[in-house]
């Protein structure tokens, strides 16, 4: 079985489902788009990530907030359940 993907005007997935084993829907990710084209959200039923300027991404899991940034060839990550940490490593 094909994963059903939906297009939006520009030919840019706005709609992804996903397969579980067997071949059987396990629900769907959306993505939106700014004005610019970039993508600025996807969500899902088990996460939300929101994309900013510069490599930043910010995702929410429950019960998690996990914010990372691209600098350079580095990933700066925090993971935030309670503490605050950072947790720099090389990009992979």
């Amino acid at each position: 079985m094909r994963r059903p993907v939906r297009y939006d005007f520009e030919n840019r997935p706005w709609r992804i489902g996903r397969l579980a084993s067997g071949s059987l829907p396990a629900g769907q990710v959306f993505y939106q788009y700014g004005p610019s084209g970039d993508r600025f959200k996807e969500a899902a039923t088990s996460h939300t990530t929101w994309y900013g300027a510069a490599g930043f991404k910010r995702s929410f899991t429950s019960p998690q907030t996990t914010d990372r940034i691209e600098l350079g060839h580095e990933l700066a990550q925090a993971t935030l359940i309670g503490s605050y940490t950072l947790n720099p490593a090389l990009r992979g």
